[in-house]
């Protein structure tokens, strides 16, 4: 049976990469001072270092102490800070000079939200998008038609001001993965500590025959109709005999796994190339799908950073608009642009396939792709890889709950995905070797 895999963040944060929103946005505050990125810094704020020669940049650590460095600096120096815009100005010279301010709007929401998780930003843009799309005029006095005219064209230049600010941020989080996570690791020659740990998740090996326990285990993660096709291809490896047999097996093999990569770094890629070398492990032919894009990629494979929900109750309202400003950030329109999704579904549509969950959360950002893998006849079930935490709790629950949104077959749902006591933590001791 084929394997799809689908990897998530919590992937690149087992093998300790800095990948996370809250890492992001937290190095965007503490390299306010550093030169190399000063340009899209000043994209989203305005730092006026006349007035703020004498601030602590570099001791600054993440948002909340950067707002309460800027507080008291303010009013030990002077100035007045406005609350509501969020920015300071020096009252004392003509015309008010600005000291700080955000430029970016949306910029200052996530900021502001204390948000945590990459699909919370993807899902923040959506809400404030739906509600422009929604905002209605509340006076009348030169006419409705009129009014309501003028109201549409202010929407879509609200619309416009949001994706272009949307896109600042998508820019930022470019150079922050590239400047601060990929030049930092190498990703290149694929050296990785305790890669086994993972690789170990694939590997195909023959069921114990002497123990009845762990083939029941093995077996009971599928719907009972695939146990027969599961066994015949088990005696298939058994029968190959010898190493080399082994892998000729594998190769010929009409079943493959495919790495279905939400993730914008190269990390999977360095185990594609000790897979493919054969000189660990024997395993089904194996691919990635950057679904999302790749850092160091441009044009039609640039990342995809965006919304996925168009199974969403507002969506339709949406695009009922007749306004394509307001799709310009939603992730389908993206995978029209390259031949990434048509694998996928050339996949899917192929043979039956097991799913493995890996360090995704399964949030609703993704929801119209999930969807269509999820409830496919071929999926014959869902098996979650969670986060086992230092004090012995987990995310098992909170991904399965998410799971299920993506799903109408409620009853569908339950049956494909596999129970906890059949599913393993993510080993979280994983690390790829610093340049």
């Amino acid at each position: 049976m084929n394997k799809l895999v689908i990897v998530g963040n919590g992937f690149d944060l087992a093998h300790g990469l800095e990948t996370s929103y809250i890492h992001f946005i937290n190095s965007f505050w503490s390299s306010l001072n550093q030169e190399d990125n000063l340009e899209l810094i000043n994209s989203v704020i305005t730092i006026n270092e006349k007035y703020l020669s004498n601030f602590p940049f570099n001791s600054i650590l993440n948002f909340r102490d950067f707002d309460f460095k800027l507080r008291k600096y303010v009013e030990d120096s002077g100035y007045d800070f406005i609350e509501n815009q969020y920015k300071c100005i020096n009252n004392r010279t003509s015309g008010f000079e600005i000291v700080f301010e955000f430029k970016n709007n949306f910029f200052k929401q996530i900021n502001l939200k204390s948000l945590e998780n990459w699909v919370d930003i993807e899902n923040e843009y959506y809400s404030l998008l739906k509600s422009i799309a929604k905002r209605k005029s509340s006076s009348y006095s030169g006419g409705k038609e009129k009014a309501e005219k003028e109201q549409v064209k202010n929407n879509k230049l609200a619309a416009i001001r949001l994706n272009k600010e949307f896109n600042e941020v998508k820019e930022l989080l470019k150079s922050y993965l590239i400047n601060k996570v990929h030049s930092k690791y190498d990703f290149v020659n694929g050296r990785i500590k305790k890669f086994e740990k993972f690789l170990s998740f694939f590997e195909i090996k023959p069921l114990n025959l002497k123990d009845s326990n762990i083939n029941e285990k093995y077996l009971n993660e599928f719907p009972r109709e695939d146990y027969e096709d599961l066994l015949d291809f088990d005696n298939s490896i058994i029968t190959a005999k010898g190493k080399n047999k082994l892998k000729n097996f594998l190769k010929n093999s009409i079943y493959q796994t495919l790495f279905l990569n939400f993730n914008y770094t190269d990390s999977l890629n360095s185990y594609l190339k000790i897979i493919k070398s054969k000189s660990y492990g024997d395993y089904l032919n194996t691919e990635i799908i950057p679904i999302h894009g790749s850092l160091l990629a441009s044009g039609n494979y640039e990342i995809n950073f965006g919304f996925g929900d168009e199974m969403d109750e507002d969506y339709k309202a949406i695009e009922n608009l007749n306004e394509n400003e307001y799709l310009k950030n939603f992730k389908s329109f993206k995978y029209s642009t390259n031949h990434n999704y048509k694998r996928l579904l050339d996949f899917t549509d192929s043979t039956k396939f097991q799913v493995y969950i890996i360090g995704h959360s399964c949030g609703l950002s993704d929801r119209i792709l999930l969807n269509t893998i999820f409830e496919h006849p071929h999926c014959r079930s869902i098996k979650v890889f969670y986060h086992k935490k230092k004090d012995s709790s987990d995310n098992f629950t909170e991904i399965v709950q998410n799971i299920s949104r993506h799903f109408n077959d409620k009853k569908l749902m339950r049956a494909k995905i596999v129970n906890k006591s059949l599913c393993e933590p993510m080993p979280q001791d994983i690390r790829f070797t610093a340049k």
